[in-house]
């Protein structure tokens, strides 16, 4: 949740700004900013579950995040200033993200649902 929050926080800061931001030294490309993107709200999700298992192994959320694309929290925000100060390419990468959360969303459901309700239905 904090990270959402600070992504809401950059996202009106930068908003405010009329200028596009200076692209970091260690740039994500697009598809690596949305696939982080995305994996932070699985990971955020997860936390906001109250399933406490990867704290109770002394997991740190956001180092599994950042290990896996090899970055660090200032990369990131470094990153992600630097994609939020186009508003509406940002906004066009966030609703991306959403999208793809509802489609794996769609797809747990339909993956729960006992065999025989699927067979029912078509």
């Amino acid at each position: 949740m904090k990270h959402l929050l600070f992504i809401l926080t950059i996202f009106i800061f930068v908003s405010c700004n009329n200028h596009v931001g200076t692209k970091p030294e260690i740039f994500l490309d697009e598809d690596t900013m949305l696939n982080v993107m995305y994996d932070l709200a699985i990971l955020q999700a997860v936390k906001s579950t109250g399933d406490y298992t990867l704290a109770d192994n002394s997991l740190e959320i956001n180092s599994l995040l950042f290990n896996k694309y090899e970055i660090d929290e200032q990369i990131w925000a470094e990153n992600n200033e630097y994609y939020a100060s186009n508003i509406r390419k940002y906004n066009k990468m966030v609703n991306e993200v959403l999208e793809r959360l509802e489609t794996q969303k769609l797809e747990m459901e339909e993956q729960s649902k006992p065999k025989n309700l699927k067979k029912n239905e078509k």
